[in-house]
C-alpha cells in the first residue's frame, strides 16, 4: 500500500517538489522544537518558523509566488505574531507601489519604438563586432537606466541579445552566446548600483524601521554611488575577458543585421517623441524629489499616467497587462517582514547574534562583514526578502559599531546583489531560461565578479565614502 502511495506521488510530483515540501515542513518543525529562552521568545520562534518555511517554499518554487506572499501575511496574523496593520504594512508603504508603477511605465514604453531604437542605435554606432555590440549595450543601459531603473532594462536587453544570438547563428553554450546573453544582463543590471530606483527605495524603507531619518534623493544617491559606474564598466570588461568570444562567422553581418533592425523600426513618429518627452519629465521629477517631497512611486506613476491622457494615447490595455500582480504581492508581503520583525523583537534577536561578530572589528572590517552577511543571505532569500527581513537588524548592529546608516545600506545592498547561481534572482533565471548559457559559464563569470565587487568596495568605495563624510 505504501509503495502504491509513493508511486502515485511520484506520478504527480517531481523529486524536486517532494524534497522541497519535506524541507519546508522540516524547517518549520525544527525551529518550533527549539526551547524558548528569555531572548528567544515564543513569538520570535513562531515568526522565524513562518518566515523561514515560506522563504524555503519560494526558493523551491513549490507554489505560485502570489499564493506564498498572501500565505506569509495570513500566517503572521492568525498565529498572533503580528496584527493585521503590521503584517500588511508593506502594502501601505508608498515604496511598494514603485514597482507596479515602473512596470506600467515600461509597458507603455513597449508601445513605442524608443527602447529598441536606443538599444539598436547604440550597438550600431559602437560597431559590428562582439566588443562593439557589448559597448552599445552598456551605453544603452546607462541611458535607459538613468530614467527607468536598471532592473527594468534587463528584460528587453536580454530579449534583444537572444535575437542577436539567433540572427548570428551562434551555438548554445558557446563563448559567443554566453558573451551576448551574460553581458546583456550585467550591463542592464549595473545601473541599480548608481541610479536611484525602486529597489533602493525599498532598502531605505526597511532601514527606516530602525532609523527614521534614513533616506536619500536621486542626486544624493548618485553622488554617494557614482564610482560604481566605473565598476559597471569593469564588470563588462571582466566578463568579456573570461568568455573571450571569437570572430563573428557565418553569412549574417551583425552590422547589417543591426542596421536592418534599426531601419525596420522606421523614423520616430509623434507617439515616440511624446514618449521621449515623458521620459524627460520623469527624469526631472526624479531629480526634484527633494523639492516636491514626492516618493519615487508617485513620480513614476504620474509619468505613466501621462501616457494615458487623451492627447497622448500611448498607454493601452496591453500596457496595463505589463503589471505582474504576483510580483506586487511578493514585494508587499516581504516589505512587511521588517515591520513584523521589529514589532516582536526578531530584529533585536538577530542583532544579538550577529552583533558579537562586529564587536571590536573596527569600522572597515564591520563593513566587510555586512557585505558577507548580504552575500550569504542571498543564498537563502531573494535580495528583496533579504533586505526587508535583515536590513533593520544590520542597521542596528552597524549603529552599535559606530557606522552611519547610509554606507550600511549601500554595503548590504551590494552583498545581496552578488550572484553565484542563477536561481537567486528572477532576471538571471530569465536569461538562463533561453538555454544559451551553461551553468559553468555563469558560475565562472559571476564568481569572479563577486570577488571583484568586494575588492572595489573595500579599495574604492569605502575610501570615497570616508572622503565625502558619510563613513
Amino acid at each position: 500500500m505504501a509503495e502504491q502511495i509513493m508511486e502515485a506521488v511520484d506520478d504527480k510530483l517531481s523529486k524536486k517538489t517532494v524534497i522541497g515540501w519535506i524541507c519546508v515542513v522540516a524547517l518549520a518543525l525544527i525551529i518550533m522544537r527549539i526551547s524558548p529562552t528569555e531572548l528567544f521568545t515564543p513569538g520570535i520562534r513562531t515568526t522565524l518558523a513562518i518566515t523561514a518555511s515560506i522563504m524555503c517554499a519560494f526558493a523551491f518554487e513549490l507554489v505560485p509566488n502570489a499564493v506564498l506572499a498572501l500565505t506569509l501575511v495570513v500566517l503572521y496574523i492568525i498565529t498572533g505574531v503580528a496584527d493585521a496593520g503590521t503584517a500588511l504594512s508593506g502594502f501601505t508603504n508608498p515604496t511598494t507601489w514603485a514597482t507596479p508603477a515602473a512596470m506600467l511605465l515600461v509597458g507603455c514604453l513597449g508601445q513605442t519604438r524608443v527602447l529598441k531604437k536606443t538599444c539598436y542605435g547604440c550597438m550600431l554606432k559602437a560597431g559590428g563586432t562582439y566588443r562593439g555590440i557589448v559597448i552599445g549595450m552598456t551605453i544603452a543601459s546607462i541611458i535607459l537606466g538613468a530614467v527607468i531603473g536598471g532592473g527594468e532594462v534587463c528584460v528587453p536587453m536580454i530579449i534583444i541579445a537572444f535575437a542577436l544570438c539567433t540572427a548570428l547563428g551562434v551555438q548554445p553554450n558557446s563563448r559567443e552566446a554566453a558573451t551576448l546573453m551574460m553581458c546583456a544582463f550585467i550591463c542592464a543590471n549595473a545601473p541599480i548600483s548608481y541610479f536611484y530606483n525602486a529597489v533602493v527605495a525599498m532598502a531605505f524603507a526597511a532601514a527606516q524601521t530602525v532609523d527614521p531619518e534614513a533616506s536619500v534623493t536621486y542626486m544624493q544617491y548618485l553622488y554617494h554611488s557614482w564610482p560604481m559606474i566605473i565598476f559597471g564598466l569593469i564588470q563588462v570588461v571582466i566578463a568579456f575577458a573570461i568568455l573571450r568570444p571569437g570572430k563573428i562567422k557565418g553569412d549574417v553581418d551583425p552590422k547589417e543585421y543591426l542596421k536592418g533592425e534599426y531601419d525596420a523600426l522606421g523614423k520616430m513618429d509623434k507617439k515616440d517623441k511624446k514618449m521621449v518627452a515623458i521620459l524627460v519629465i520623469l527624469f526631472i521629477g526624479l531629480l526634484t524629489m527633494s523639492i516636491t517631497g514626492f516618493n519615487i512611486a508617485w513620480v513614476i506613476f504620474l509619468a505613466a499616467l501621462l501616457c494615458f491622457l487623451p492627447f497622448v494615447r500611448i498607454g493601452n490595455e496591453e500596457s496595463v497587462n505589463a503589471i505582474r500582480i504576483s510580483v506586487f504581492l511578493f514585494i508587499g508581503a516581504t516589505m512587511g517582514i521588517g515591520a513584523v520583525f521589529a514589532s516582536n523583537g526578531v530584529s533585536a534577536f538577530i542583532a544579538s547574534i550577529i552583533g558579537p561578530m562586529l564587536a571590536g572589528a573596527g569600522k572597515v572590517a564591520s563593513m566587510a562583514i555586512i557585505w558577507f552577511v548580504g552575500v550569504i543571505a542571498n543564498f537563502f532569500l531573494t535580495p528583496l526578502a533579504a533586505q526587508n527581513a535583515l536590513l533593520p537588524s544590520v542597521v542596528e548592529i552597524g549603529h552599535n559599531a559606530g557606522l552611519n546608516t547610509l554606507p550600511i545600506v549601500y554595503m548590504f545592498r551590494q552583498g545581496v546583489n552578488q550572484l553565484l547561481l542563477p536561481y537567486e534572482i528572477a532576471m538571471p533565471m530569465f536569461m538562463f531560461s533561453y538555454g544559451m548559457v551553461s551553468l559553468k559559464q555563469f558560475v565562472k563569470v559571476m564568481g569572479v565578479l563577486m570577488i571583484a565587487n568586494f575588492i572595489f568596495l573595500m579599495a574604492v568605495m569605502i575610501p570615497y565614502w570616508s572622503f565625502i563624510g558619510i563613513f
